[in-house]
């Protein structure tokens, strides 16, 4: 691991800068470090004091360090690293292309609550909780050898359509590429793991919304698949999209249930298959008073 005058020297030279251009571009922006004292930095024979601070901070910006690297190059100078009130926000967002990064480092990085985050990026107050579920599956984390993380977003609601007068139990759940391969969504399905009988109560809810992917379960079938489609989706590295499939079926069940997606990776040219956690689907044949439905 390099030292600090190391660290400092490999990316000046990668700069093509060399310390009397460093030292110019220092002054430049009002804080004047003599090209010498760059020099003592890069041998070691000297380390920055905490009235140097500023001037470190301003040559991790001319020599384009990331915000984490500035903090390294912080601590490598024995002084603390970099604070909240010292970064460039807005400079940062616009360096990041994808709306999961800046709330992913509105929320962890800066620790803004959802409010802010939604005022900061000019979008609905709901949408900053999809976005940081996005960026729990895609910051990173994840085993590189599963290429596809799937996240179940909810499960069980009631969902109907309002104009084909559809509904069921709605699975919602977003799929994305935590990789930088390119990888094929091939198959949707939705396994049913067992199948019993209930008598509860329905709950009052109630979700309006048209419906594009719908299962109709059979309580009489054998446990297994359920085709919910074969249509084709490609994720780009660090890309996700959110899915909702409504389930329906005849009254008194309850279904313990998955979903698995089947997909190739373009990189390594294999299929594979990622699977959810179970989760669990109530089809009521009574209502909240305890009457039975037709």
């Amino acid at each position: 691991m390099d030292d600090f005058g190391s660290f400092l020297k490999k990316r000046r030279v990668a700069k093509g800068l060399d310390q009397v251009d460093l030292s110019r571009l220092l002054s430049e922006k009002g804080v004047p470090v003599h090209n010498s004292l760059i020099s003592r930095w890069e041998r070691n024979e000297r380390l920055p004091g905490v009235d140097q601070r500023e001037a470190l901070l301003v040559i991790g910006d001319i020599l384009g360090m990331r915000d984490d690297e500035k903090s390294d190059f912080l601590v490598k100078a024995g002084l603390a690293p970099i604070q909240h009130e010292e970064i460039d926000v807005d400079a940062v967002l616009q360096n990041m292309q994808k709306t999961w990064q800046k709330v992913g480092f509105l929320s962890r990085d800066l620790g803004w609550d959802e409010k802010p985050i939604a005022n900061k990026l000019g979008i609905p107050f709901y949408q900053v909780r999809t976005e940081l579920v996005r960026a729990d599956l895609l910051s990173g984390g994840q085993d590189p050898s599963r290429s596809l993380v799937l996240r179940i977003t909810s499960a069980g609601g009631f969902a109907a359509d309002p104009e084909g007068g559809k509904g069921g139990r709605l699975v919602a759940f977003t799929l994305g590429n935590c990789s930088d391969n390119v990888i094929t969504v091939d198959k949707i399905a939705l396994e049913v793991l067992e199948c019993e009988t209930h008598n509860r109560r329905m709950p009052i809810e109630a979700r309006i919304m048209p419906i594009k992917y719908e299962v109709e379960l059979d309580p009489f079938k054998r446990p297994g698949e359920y085709l919910v489609t074969t249509d084709r989706f490609r994720y780009a590295g660090r890309d996700a999209d959110d899915f909702e499939l409504v389930c329906d079926s005849k009254g008194g069940f309850r279904y313990r249930a998955r979903l698995n997606i089947h997909y190739s990776d373009l990189a390594t040219d294999k299929e594979s298959a990622v699977h959810s956690e179970p989760f669990e689907l109530y089809f009521y044949n009574r209502d909240i008073t305890g009457r039975l439905l037709e």
